[in-house]
């Protein structure tokens, strides 16, 4: 919400790693500008000024969203913003030049847990009403991943040797919307 790379004191040589999971998404206004500059061009100012430091790590929290609003090896710019920009991020992070530490992009799907916001919080604002929904014959399933799951793999990430750039995590199981609706009513 605010920008700390205003604040270049915040940033210390000394740092082992950086998990940037800051940008724009879930907001009603669908300017290009406003999620270019929040998830593209504050993530260029952040890695120019850890390129200071003596990080090792820089992991990038992205979307699997990219690849659902791709067609023909384009994103189009103007009805998915959030994935254009998150990808154009990816891209920038991708080409850096002599970087001395580790880049790993994780493409994350829909995100749980205490604090949830987006269309998981709208559906919990929904279920809270306690009116019957319409999802029990729906068979669409979601591929999840709990903020515990995501910790545990960002440390592994930490502690391991993966070399993998771009990541794709989940939980195990894929959930339907009538069992996510079930468990949220739990």
């Amino acid at each position: 919400k605010k920008d700390i790379i205003k604040k270049n004191h915040l940033i210390s040589r000394d740092i082992y790693a950086v998990i940037h999971c800051g940008g724009l998404a879930h907001t009603k206004d669908k300017k290009l500008t406003n999620f270019y500059k929040a998830n593209y061009l504050y993530t260029k100012k952040l890695i120019n000024l850890c390129f200071k430091t003596r990080m090792k790590h820089f992991i990038f929290l992205s979307t699997v969203n990219i690849d659902f609003s791709t067609k023909n090896n384009l994103i189009d710019k103007k009805n998915f913003p959030y994935a254009y920009t998150k990808k154009k991020t990816e891209d920038l992070l991708l080409n850096l030049k002599n970087k001395k530490f580790k880049l790993c992009i994780l493409r994350l799907p829909l995100v749980y847990g205490h604090g949830v916001k987006g269309n998981l919080k709208s559906l919990i604002n929904i279920v809270k009403k306690n009116v019957p929904l319409p999802f029990k014959k729906i068979q669409s399933r979601k591929t999840i991943l709990s903020i515990t799951n995501l910790i545990s793999f960002i440390i592994l990430i930490l502690e391991s040797k993966i070399k993998k750039k771009i990541i794709y995590i989940s939980d195990k199981e894929t959930k339907s919307v009538h069992q996510i609706i079930r468990q949220l009513i739990k």
